[in-house]
């Protein structure tokens, strides 16, 4: 019963701080996309062909690195709301 309520409460503060690593790659996913609609390069001050396509090439790998980032989190949290409810089935059962 103790390790039970242990894990939960262990559980949900991973869950808190995935769910909040998650919500700064929507947000930065989010700034990424105001840079490529707001003219990118020239929107930042920085012309000239060489940074422009090196800009793009950035921005779109950076875009990836985030949701695969944002992927293995999602992963993670339907694992440990899996063993969350896991848990509570143990604590209501009154089992070990």
């Amino acid at each position: 019963m103790f390790r039970a309520s242990s894990q939960i409460e262990y559980n949900n503060a991973v869950i808190a701080k995935t769910d909040g690593e998650i919500k700064a790659c929507e947000e930065e996913l989010q700034k990424l996309r105001e840079i490529t609609a707001n003219g990118g390069a020239e929107a930042l001050g920085v012309n000239g062909e060489w940074y422009s396509l090196s800009t793009k090439t950035a921005i779109r790998d950076r875009a990836k690195w985030l949701l695969d980032k944002m992927g293995k989190n999602v992963d993670k949290l339907n694992t440990l709301e899996s063993e969350n409810a896991l848990m509570v089935t143990i604590l209501s059962s009154g089992h070990r």
